[in-house]
């Protein structure tokens, strides 16, 4: 089973879309967040509630489902080492999402992202490489 690392904006639009392919996307593939995810989850659960309001049944339905197939991995595994040079990577963009290229280091596996500006700063001014946007990777889901 391929595995990637995801940062907390795909559990967002999955939570608040509930749209079938989240759902296959879960089930086919293993997917790791670093336990700082959940943080962000917490601190925007209500927006999350609100905008997902239409059933709640069906909301915590899809949402046991997603977290079931979502592996959290606690900071404490990664080293400083890792962590300092993922916040290098990051320190002009956005130093809270060096936590999720770090995670992406320390398991070596593709990290997947909605942020834009992340990826085209990783791809274009550093060596990590390892980065794929959503919606290149759900149409390439869809190719198969």
């Amino acid at each position: 089973m391929e595995s990637f690392v995801i940062d907390v904006n795909i559990l967002f639009s999955g939570l608040i879309s509930r749209k079938k392919f989240y759902e296959e996307l879960f089930l086919r593939y293993k997917f790791y967040i670093p336990d700082f995810a959940l943080l962000e989850l917490q601190k925007y659960k209500k927006v999350i509630r609100k905008k997902a309001s239409k059933q709640q049944a069906d909301f915590e339905k899809f949402a046991v489902m997603l977290f079931s197939n979502l592996n959290v991995i606690p900071d404490i595994l990664l080293s400083e080492q890792i962590i300092s040079q993922a916040e290098e990577l990051c320190k002009e963009v956005d130093i809270k999402d060096s936590l999720y290229v770090a995670l992406s280091m320390f398991l070596d596996k593709p990290l997947i992202t909605r942020d834009k500006p992340l990826y085209n700063h990783l791809k274009n001014n550093t060596n990590f490489n390892d980065i794929i946007l959503f919606d290149e990777f759900v149409n390439q889901y869809k190719e198969e």
